[in-house]
């Protein structure tokens, strides 16, 4: 089982959502900065394209669009443009309750355990990544919901570059030489800080 971590959305017209790009204005990530989550749902298309009988989940909430009236779930937006890609929907499951990262990691959990899975594989971004393994060590409960989970995380960069560098690789390094990523980068530590430091707000 292969997790989609959702990030943050865009609305480019009336009622139509999307991820965001490395690209997107910042007021159009999230409340801090350059995400880039598109890539995650691109890695996804790349890894059910190199095995049909792989499943997905499909993570996130409204979250920070809790307060839109008619917003979409991230789940909602991610499945619409996994479908696109050409994955069929029985290959895909929502799971939409979740607000942030630790919730995610928390219903994942949920759905594993329902369905007996023992190792999933998380999607998310390289720069993600380390915050994941901090929530692990750090998070009230967490690593108790995942006692008999294996978990592995993936990286959505690595995965694009594996199979098409081409298209990808000019991309993924000037994001990440740029203001904004540092400045995502920098408060992705300071949040690994904070849970070091107990200071950390989960929910």
């Amino acid at each position: 089982m292969i997790i989609i971590l959702g990030g943050a959305l865009k609305r480019v017209k009336t009622g139509f959502w999307r991820t965001t790009n490395y690209n997107d204005d910042d007021d159009n990530n999230d409340n801090f900065g350059i995400m880039g989550d598109r890539l995650r749902v691109e890695a996804a298309g790349y890894l059910y394209q190199n095995n049909l009988n792989t499943f997905f989940i499909a993570s996130g909430g409204k979250g920070q669009l809790s307060f839109i009236p008619d917003a979409v779930t991230v789940a909602s937006v991610i499945e619409r443009e996994l479908k696109e890609l050409g994955m069929p929907a029985k290959n895909i499951i929502k799971e939409e309750k979740s607000h942030n990262s630790f919730e995610q990691l928390r219903e994942i959990a949920e759905i594993a355990r329902r369905k007996k899975i023992k190792t999933i594989y998380l999607i998310s971004n390289q720069y993600h990544l380390p915050r994941l393994r901090a929530m692990f060590k750090y998070a009230p409960g967490l690593l108790g919901l995942y006692k008999n989970i294996k978990v592995k995380l993936l990286s959505s960069e690595k995965i694009c570059l594996k199979y098409d560098p081409q298209k990808w690789k000019k991309i993924i390094d000037q994001s990440y030489q740029s203001e904004a990523m540092k400045q995502r980068i920098k408060l992705e530590q300071q949040g690994i800080r904070d849970m070091k430091a107990g200071k950390y707000k989960f929910r």
